[in-house]
């Protein structure tokens, strides 16, 4: 009796599952054909919609990847360098330091030396100052910063000049320490204009009188660059006179290649200089007392000149081709003279020592000189 009851109870039990089953299935069911509906409703409308006007939700702008700041160890002169630096990473990065704690951390870890022993005290006692970046900064400047920022202004202002600076350098000093002073547009235009150079001022008289220290700052930079580009102006002018004051011979033997090398070139041979007509310098006239004699003396061959002259077979006393030094026929006295100086006779021996590999059965004698007897050729 008792086991048939058990039973019944069991069955019923089961059944009442299935049912509860079924009606959680026939609920799903229902619920996926409303999502399925929505899905269907959703692709027809973007179907039907234009391409062009499709609108996707705008993507979050992206913060630009900054290097972090100089650290400042509480040198007065760099105190807003330092300080601008680090609002401006703020600025650009509000995602990364969005609060003030985040804001006083960021300035706190790019602080060394005595900064830092003066910051560590507030994290160390949990300064409300930490969670307040403007009161920490007021504190800040008060500790590191210019008690008296006008007054070192002004002083500034009075003692800066150009000098071999351009104007646009000068400009920009002037004006970031014009900023802590309370003095008006004209008071800064006079102030500016008197410490620029003078031939920036010179030319600053043909432009009309400025209204405001942008508008100045525009004149003296328009002046400036154009005073630089006439000092380049002339050098170019004056290289180029120089060039054309060459002497003729170093322009004729600068094109002949060094002997060795290969002559030819793009277009074909190289074209050696044609020999002028024999051409004498001008005699240079020395009074020196440890001179052999007072006659005129030619210009002396530079080791230069020779090489050339030797490398195209040409005469080291006339630089004509076809004879030698020896052979020259311009080379013979004057008549009734038959002594030359010491340098023309150490000329003539030297461009003898050259041609003896050729010929060596001609000798020359040449006679030292003593005292003030003349050298003679024989």
């Amino acid at each position: 009796m008792d086991t048939q009851m058990e039973g019944e109870i069991t069955l019923h039990g089961l059944a009442t599952l299935v049912q509860q089953l079924r009606e959680q299935n026939a609920l799903q069911a229902t619920e996926n054909l409303e999502l399925h509906n929505r899905l269907a409703h959703l692709q027809t409308r973007i179907e039907n919609q234009p391409a062009n006007q499709v609108q996707f939700p705008p993507a979050a702008p992206l913060e630009p990847k900054l290097g972090l700041p100089e650290k400042f160890n509480g040198t007065r002169t760099y105190f807003r360098d330092f300080v601008n630096a680090v609002r401006l990473t703020i600025l650009l990065q509000p995602k990364r330091y969005p609060d003030g704690r985040s804001q006083v951390g960021f300035l706190g870890s790019l602080l060394i030396g005595p900064a830092l022993s003066w910051f560590a005290p507030l994290i160390e006692q949990s300064s409300p100052l930490l969670g307040n970046f403007d009161a920490f900064l007021k504190v800040f400047e008060e500790t590191f910063g210019d008690a008296d920022k006008a007054k070192t202004a002004s002083y500034k202002l009075r003692k800066l000049q150009q000098g071999t600076r351009s104007a646009a350098e000068y400009a920009a000093e002037f004006q970031r320490t014009a900023v802590d002073l309370p003095w008006d547009e004209y008071a800064k235009i006079d102030q500016f204009r008197y410490g620029l150079r003078g031939d920036v001022k010179d030319l600053l008289l043909t432009f009309p009188e400025p209204t405001s220290l942008t508008e100045a700052v525009s004149q003296a930079t328009r002046c400036d660059n154009r005073l630089y580009e006439r000092r380049q102006e002339r050098r170019l002018e004056s290289a180029r006179t120089v060039q054309q004051q060459r002497p003729a011979a170093y322009s004729q033997f600068a094109k002949i290649p060094p002997p060795g090398r290969d002559r030819s070139t793009a277009t074909g041979t190289a074209q050696i200089p044609q020999p002028q007509p024999f051409r004498p310098t001008a005699p240079v006239i020395q009074n020196d007392p440890m001179q052999v004699d007072a006659t005129p003396r030619y210009r002396q061959l530079t080791e230069e000149e020779k090489k050339l002259r030797r490398a195209n077979n040409l005469c080291l006393y006339c630089g004509q081709p076809g004879h030698i030094i020896r052979t020259c026929p311009n080379r013979h006295p004057r008549t009734g003279q038959n002594h030359i100086s010491s340098a023309a006779a150490f000329e003539f021996v030297e461009g003898l020592s050259e041609d003896r590999s050729s010929d060596d059965s001609n000798m020359v004698k040449v006679q030292q000189p003593s005292g003030n007897e003349h050298v003679q050729l024989q």
